[in-house]
């Protein structure tokens, strides 16, 4: 487990039934000025390592930085009817935050599918929310999501395409306007003849020995469009 300095964490202890209670643990730190523990909260004081150990258990802590500030891959996210999304902050390096909480300005348009303190957001109705990430120590940073309708079929740019051994090709998605997806999955039914290079966004890949292959996209829900590839000498 990584902290950041000043973060307090809870960790629970697995008891065998009938061998102990929990007021029967004893909890020890390694080295109490990297972090200290009572009772299974542990609270991390400097930077360093310390072994947590309750009995014969034990976890090792390392303890960075705190974060000086947190980020969301993207700003702007646009998402269809009924697609998740897992929302993964990134700090700067050398920092860290166990622990982070996430909050939709509208629960109603999409919200945590697990809860408040989990990452997976789906998206319920049409409509734009903003979702907040906050570290334990207070830093912040939002991602303005707008919700659009379920695409009701997908196209790709080809249906057909033919290619010499050793070309690249790429493949893209449309779908109706007013419908929206954020990922999709292309997949090539005989990965010997062509080898997929790029199997999210848009399809890439690379002719490998002369045959005839399709090359489909799946949506989130399910819609799909494919393209019947034919590589040659």
């Amino acid at each position: 487990m990584t902290l950041g300095v000043g973060e307090v964490y809870t960790m629970a202890a697995t008891i065998l039934p009938g061998t102990a209670t929990d007021k029967s643990l004893t909890w020890t730190t390694s080295n109490s000025s990297v972090a200290v523990v009572s009772d299974g909260k542990i609270t991390a004081k400097s930077t360093g390592t310390a072994t947590i150990t309750v009995k014969t258990a034990a976890c090792n802590i390392t303890v960075k930085k705190a974060p000086t500030k947190v980020t969301l891959p993207t700003a702007t996210l646009t998402l269809g009817l009924g697609e998740t999304y897992v929302f993964k902050p990134e700090l700067p390096y050398g920092c860290a935050s166990e622990v982070n909480t996430y909050q939709s300005s509208n629960n109603s348009v999409i919200r945590g599918t697990k809860g408040e303190q989990f990452a997976e957001f789906k998206a319920l109705k049409v409509g734009t929310a903003n979702i907040t990430v906050k570290t334990y120590n207070g830093k912040t940073a939002t991602c303005k999501v707008i919700v659009q309708k379920a695409p009701t079929w997908v196209a790709l740019n080809k249906t057909s395409l033919t290619m010499k051994v050793g070309d690249r090709a790429t493949l893209t998605a449309r779908v109706a306007k007013g419908t929206a997806y954020n990922k999709n999955v292309f997949r090539a039914d005989d990965s010997t003849v062509i080898q997929m290079i790029s199997n999210t966004g848009s399809g890439v890949f690379k002719a490998i020995k002369p045959g005839v292959t399709n090359v489909t996209v799946t949506l989130y829900n399910g819609k799909q469009a494919s393209c019947q590839v034919t590589v040659t000498e």
